[in-house]
Parts: structure tokens; sequence; C-alpha cells
């Protein structure tokens, strides 16, 4: 096995290094048992739950067997409301099932002043079948806006 990194910019804030990226600010209760739907859907704020399916060659090189992920998570609250946000992330399978522990948790409570958290997450998951499926859980009420960029930081061949 081969790995990669040395190429890749480090840097937390590398925008050439982002794979994916999704911001959501409608209201949205949160439930856990919500039907899974893709998160580049148009209407994926309308959901509690959604996937991002991250492909060889679109998203990462070819052949790879392992990805090192960096997530950006980003929570902050707007035009002087109360409210509160909650996002995490896991891993699941290419069928959308077995979900993984969340190994990103984000949550804000504010009250008529603007707030933000910001959260990094790294894991190192595997390839299989030339994709690396995420989900992500979200509750949104008041004026909130939560955003997340899923950063190439290595992999292995």
């Amino acid at each position: 096995m081969t790995s990669y990194s040395a190429e890749i910019n480090l840097s937390p804030a590398a925008h050439n290094n982002i794979m994916y990226g999704v911001s959501w600010a409608a209201p949205i209760a949160h439930n856990d048992d919500a039907i899974i739907n893709n998160c580049a859907r148009s209407d994926s704020g309308d959901f509690s739950q959604c996937y991002i399916a991250l492909s060889a060659d679109l998203h990462f090189p070819s052949g790879a067997t392992h990805l090192n992920v960096r997530v950006k998570s980003k929570i902050w609250s707007r035009d002087w409301e109360s409210g509160y946000c909650l996002s995490y992330l896991y891993v699941l399978d290419n069928n959308l099932l077995n979900p993984s522990n969340h190994f990103e948790h984000t949550e804000l409570w504010f009250d008529y002043a603007e707030r933000r958290v910001i959260d990094y997450a790294t894991i190192k998951v595997p390839v299989v079948d030339d994709k690396v499926v995420f989900g992500i859980g979200k509750q949104i009420t008041g004026g909130c806006l939560i955003e997340m960029a899923f950063y190439l930081e290595g992999y292995d061949i």
C-alpha cells in the first residue's frame, strides 16, 4: 500500500482540495428515522437526513483503497433571531445502510446575537466499489445556517 498526501495542501482551508460542499438554512425538524435523500437534490433541505457519495475519478483518484477526509462543519446564526442548529456526520455503506457512529457532531444554541461554531473532523474511510458514502443529519430552527465541506487530505493505493 502506498500513501499519498505530500502533493496535497493540508491547510484547513485549501479550497482546491474540496471534494464536495453543501449548505442549508431552511427550518427542519430532526428525525433519525427519516428517509435518507441525496444531499445534491435541490430539496435536500426538506429532509433531516441525506447522503453524499464521493466517487473515483470525479472526487478522488481512481485506484484509491482508502481516503483521508477532513470535514469542516460550520454552523452560524443569522438575522439576529434565536434558534438551534444540529449537524452530524456518519459513514454509510453503498446501499445507504449500516450507519456508523457519528464521527462529527456540532450543536449551537443562540439568542438574538451572531454565534458561529466551526468544527473539523478527520477520518480515514475505505473505498468500496469506487465510492465513499457519508450520511448527514441535521436540525434547524430560527435563523441558522449549516455549511459542510469535504476535503481530500490523502489516499492509499
